[in-house]
């Protein structure tokens, strides 16, 4: 355990804050004088709603899926021709 526990307070540091961070963040209002104030109101799920009700975020989305989708099939073809070939 003595081996693991840096390990682990490692990981929560560096990755656990900033994704808790992140997330609360999402249900607070951001404006460019929040970083001269400070302050950031929380208004709930508006942030979600703006974001899954926006037509640019279906059709970014829709390309990031065909854009992994062709890579990975690309990537595997490539990578079972070489292991056939060698």
């Amino acid at each position: 355990w003595l081996f693991v526990v840096p390990a682990l307070g490692y990981m929560a540091l560096f990755f656990g804050y900033p994704l808790v961070r992140i997330i609360l963040m999402s249900f607070q209002e951001y404006t460019p004088a929040t970083y001269f104030t400070g302050e950031a109101p929380f208004n709930g799920l508006d942030n979600w709603r703006a974001v899954f009700s926006d037509q640019l975020f279906t059709d970014a989305l829709w390309h990031t899926a065909l854009f992994t989708a062709g890579s990975l099939l690309g990537q595997f073809t490539i990578g079972l021709a070489l292991a056939v070939f060698f």
